[in-house]
């Protein structure tokens, strides 16, 4: 099997080089090396054994750019772009396989104008319409369109692979966060600055994962700032399947042990204290460096035990590599390096 390199190009260039497979990953065939590049509104695929573009989309509405993050599962390309165009490629021939059209204004009926002019002109009032960047679940496509503020709402859909057409949806809180959602167990996992929440694979029902989440007993869910970390949670989540791993901008990162149920050991959610901020108990460990206390690209990566990030410090004159043990969080090995850490 030939070897694919990942390139996504979201400014400042962010690379990700995969020569093989996850378990959670269907398998690519190809018959060349192949180079992907996202950036500035198109998608290039380049054969590097013969040396030439082998094909190339781009989307002249997304010229300007795209800042939106893509993934590559069997041979499918999954590319979402800031006018909410969220498009399926085969990655050998570079065929659309389906595309869906995102608003991230679910929750209004959209008048679609038959004139190509007039549609350009309304997805351009929408636009920029960031995406996170898919999860792949079998046949599901989980993707949280982040909005922006005063313009769109947030929403997280599930797409079926097949067809692209939208199984179910559901509004979030607030806008702002390009990081996959995760699945444990049965749910997915989605976060952004001051929530964290939980879904149902089958039908997208909005659910508890233990903590207390309500302003008062009884009352629906209003308050999400009851419930929020010490800083926001821009980063990507991972797990291992035994527990969340959720970090903040400012390097700290929480260890939530769940159960197969996806619920937080060993709390009551009826209990006001059982919040992020007023109750570290729930957490198997909290992680965090005096030195190295913001994080520039918030990308985590998570293999064999190890929980995998970069954090600059407080003059941003050096970045340090950690390798977190899962079972503990205390680091297995750390790396300075002066500068910043691009890719």
């Amino acid at each position: 099997m030939k070897k694919i390199l990942l390139i996504l190009a979201i400014l400042p260039l962010t690379i990700f080089c995969n020569s093989s497979s996850t378990s959670k990953e269907k398998s690519t065939k190809i018959e060349n090396t192949t180079l992907l590049v996202a950036t500035e509104g198109c998608l290039h695929n380049f054969d590097i054994d013969k040396n030439k573009m082998a094909w190339q989309y781009c989307s002249p509405i997304d010229s300007l750019g795209n800042r939106n993050l893509f993934v590559l599962d069997g041979q499918n390309v999954f590319l979402p772009f800031e006018s909410g165009k969220f498009i399926n490629f085969d990655v050998t021939t570079g065929k659309i396989l389906w595309e869906h059209q995102i608003y991230g204004i679910e929750d209004e009926v959209m008048a679609m104008s038959s004139d190509l002019t007039e549609q350009s002109e309304m997805l351009q009032s929408l636009m920029p319409l960031f995406m996170t960047k898919p999860l792949v679940d079998d046949q599901n496509i989980i993707i949280a369109s982040t909005g922006q503020p005063s313009k769109n709402t947030a929403w997280l859909y599930n797409l079926n692979r097949k067809d692209g057409i939208v199984k179910w949806h559901d509004p979030l809180p607030t806008v702002f966060n390009f990081y996959a959602p995760i699945k444990h167990h049965d749910t997915f996992f989605v976060n952004s600055a001051v929530f964290l929440k939980m879904y149902t694979a089958n039908n997208g029902t909005d659910t508890s994962y233990g903590m207390f989440d309500r302003d008062a007993l009884g009352e629906p869910f209003q308050n999400y700032e009851n419930n929020q970390f010490e800083k926001p949670i821009y980063n990507q989540m991972q797990t291992d399947g035994n527990s969340l791993f959720i970090g903040d901008e400012s390097g700290k990162f929480y260890c939530l042990e769940l159960d197969k149920n996806s619920l937080v050991k060993n709390i009551g959610y009826s209990d006001p204290d059982n919040t992020f901020i007023k109750n570290s108990r729930v957490f198997k460990w909290i992680f965090s460096n005096e030195n190295f206390n913001f994080q520039s690209n918030s990308i985590t990566f998570l293999e064999d035990k190890v929980l995998y990030t970069e954090m600059k410090n407080g003059m941003a004159t050096q970045s340090c590599l950690f390798a977190l043990n899962t079972d503990n969080g205390k680091p297995k090995w750390q790396q300075i390096i002066n500068g910043s850490i691009l890719n």
